[in-house]
């Protein structure tokens, strides 16, 4: 990745890089360096009425799911990248809470 990096810098850092493997040519789309974005995420229907739509959390920097929306409240988790997001803003403190363990899975 370090020199795919070291070509779009040379190349002027664009958004995407068009590079050519067994005679195919691709476009690679890079993400931002910051920011987030959320999915919601509705039940087919015919499902239960109970179950609810669900608002997912995930980061423009790597598309890490960060985390989901509850009854008012952000549920991260704990090894998310939340630079930039506001949590560390004490008047943001009653909307959002760690989870208690990490969402990466090996």
């Amino acid at each position: 990745m370090t020199q795919l990096a070291a070509r779009v810098a040379a190349e002027g850092g664009q958004e995407s890089l068009v590079i050519q493997v067994d005679g195919d040519q691709y476009t690679l789309q890079f993400t931002a360096d910051g920011g987030f974005f959320t999915v919601l995420v509705k039940p087919p229907a015919g499902w239960d009425p109970q179950v609810r739509d669900v608002l997912l959390l995930f980061s423009f920097r790597d598309l890490y799911l960060v985390g989901f929306f509850r009854d008012g409240r952000w549920f991260v988790y704990d090894d998310a990248y939340l630079i930039g997001s506001g949590t560390d803003v004490p008047a943001n403190a009653a909307f959002w809470d760690w989870l208690g363990f990490g969402g990466w899975i090996l």
